[in-house]
Parts: structure tokens; sequence; C-alpha cells
């Protein structure tokens, strides 16, 4: 589990920029970042966070039949780990915004937790969106948070032979 996660970091070094970004969101880990990366690829794919939310299969599905909309269950068969992380880290999301804590207590008193947590995932997609989107921080960031989170990232690429100098990077062989 080690070697695949130490791999898995240094795979992820092209989107170190991005990773920054990400990781500003308290609660978003630099291997859950490297993991919406790995899904993504780049923000300019998608024409708004709809489209971004729906490729990371956390949209419902939606039928419809002349008048009639049937509203089905979220595609499962695609783009896991991505939500595999964000289900992990959407309560620290959650714990660290106000808005988003109001928000979840407030449908939690009548809507399945399962479902709640669901729609805090999407919300959080949401703002990873804007924040990739904008190219910048989130706006409740805990700065020594962040920099301990990217310090911890560059000190083990260091170890392991990656330099990176602006946004050119090089692994040694």
């Amino acid at each position: 589990m080690e070697k695949l996660t130490s791999d898995i970091l240094i795979a992820a070094v092209p989107f170190i920029h991005e990773i920054d970004i990400l990781t500003s969101m308290k609660g978003i880990s630099v291997i859950a970042a490297a993991a919406v990366m790995s899904d993504i690829i780049s923000v300019g794919h998608f024409q708004d966070s709809k489209h971004f939310a729906y490729h990371l299969r956390s949209t419902l599905g939606v039928q419809s039949l002349n008048e009639k909309m049937i509203i089905k269950r979220t595609n499962k068969a695609e783009r896991k780990m991505t939500m595999v992380f964000l289900s992990q880290c959407a309560y620290h999301c959650r714990d660290a915004d106000q808005n988003l804590s109001r928000w979840y207590d407030k449908l939690t008193e009548y809507k399945k937790k399962g479902l709640v947590r669901m729609g805090l995932c999407r919300r959080v997609i949401t703002q990873l969106y804007q924040m990739l989107k904008k190219d910048e921080y989130c706006y409740h960031m805990d700065t020594t948070n962040h920099d301990t989170k990217m310090t911890v990232y560059r000190s083990f690429l260091a170890k392991q032979g990656v330099r990176i100098e602006g946004d050119a990077y090089k692994i040694a062989s």
C-alpha cells in the first residue's frame, strides 16, 4: 500500500499547481487532490460545475419520457476513485465551512443521511471546480494546514529524487 501511494504521489507531479490549489480546502489531502486530477486531467474540459460533477459521477440520472420525468440513482460504474476519496473528505470540508455545516444540519433533519452525504460531495465538487477554474485558493483556507500539507508533499518528492522548479519538474531515474 505504501509503494502504491508513493507511486501515485510521484505520478501526480505534473498536477502540482492544481494540487496546491485543491489542498487549500481543509479536508482535501494531497492524495485526494491527486485522485481528482487523475480523473479530470484538466478543468478546461468542462463547461460548468454541473458537467464537472456529472463527470465525477456525483449527479443523479434523469430520464424524461414525454411529460414524465424519472429521477434515477447516481451512476456508480465510472470515476469511483474520486468519489471514494471525496466521501471520506466531505465531513472535514463540512466542519471547516460554516455554510456547508448549516446546510448539512438542516437537510439531515428530514432527509436520509446517505442522500445528504452525496449532496455534500456534490457541493464540495462544485467548490473544487470553482477553485480550479478561477485558479484561486479556498476562501476558508487554513494557511498553516495547507502549508504543512504542501511542505510534506514537496519533501517527499525531494526524497524520491523529483526536482521541481516553477512549472517544470524532473524525475531522477
